[in-house]
């Protein structure tokens, strides 16, 4: 039997050919390799039809608040990467990913 798993994910798009040079310098590696990891607190990387995102898996469920206050952390965390960037000019993007498992 097969079905779909799926979850939320809150994230930036990384679409930017700005940050994209920035992330291939040096400061931009080690600042990237600090704070997006796999199994860290910061922020992960997906992929979506060919477009990156850094930002974070959400619960199933999860009200207004904790959504707001998940944003600000992101935007907080993708300031530390890179702090001249104006992140905030480009809204977040909720997104459903699914993933297909076998049972």
């Amino acid at each position: 039997m097969i079905f779909q798993d799926s979850c939320l994910f809150l994230g930036f798009p990384l679409d930017s050919k700005e940050f994209e040079l920035y992330l291939n310098n040096e400061k931009g590696k080690l600042l990237y390799s600090l704070f997006v990891d796999v199994d860290g607190p910061y922020l992960k990387k997906v992929s979506v039809k060919g477009t990156p995102y850094l930002g974070k898996y959400l619960p199933k469920s999860i009200d207004s608040p904790k959504l707001k206050l998940t944003e600000a952390n992101i935007y907080s965390i993708l300031s530390k990467i890179y702090p001249d960037y104006p992140f905030k000019k480009t809204p977040l993007r909720l997104l459903a990913l699914f993933s297909e498992q076998e049972t």
